[in-house]
């Protein structure tokens, strides 16, 4: 894990590790950026969620696109695996 930190440090990934997460901010079907909890904006090439698919889609992410309400649907009929 730490290498595959280090190597995108070099290549000017920027993390935010403990912080907490209001929402996952969708522009034009893409996720664009996060509105932490303290209301800092950032903006992003890429988003990568560490939360699980369900608090991710139907708490973190907003939009109501038809893209996202048929992930929504089909996470809903998934089951859990513990």
């Amino acid at each position: 894990a730490n290498a595959i930190y280090e190597r995108c440090i070099k290549y000017g990934v920027t993390f935010h590790l403990s912080t907490p997460v209001q929402e996952i901010i969708i522009t034009k079907g893409k996720a664009t950026g996060l509105l932490l909890a303290n209301g800092e904006r950032i903006e992003s090439d890429a988003v990568i969620s560490n939360a699980d698919a369900s608090f991710t889609y139907n708490s973190l992410i907003k939009s109501g696109s038809k893209k996202i309400r048929k992930v929504r649907k089909r996470l809903a009929k998934t089951e859990a695996s513990l």
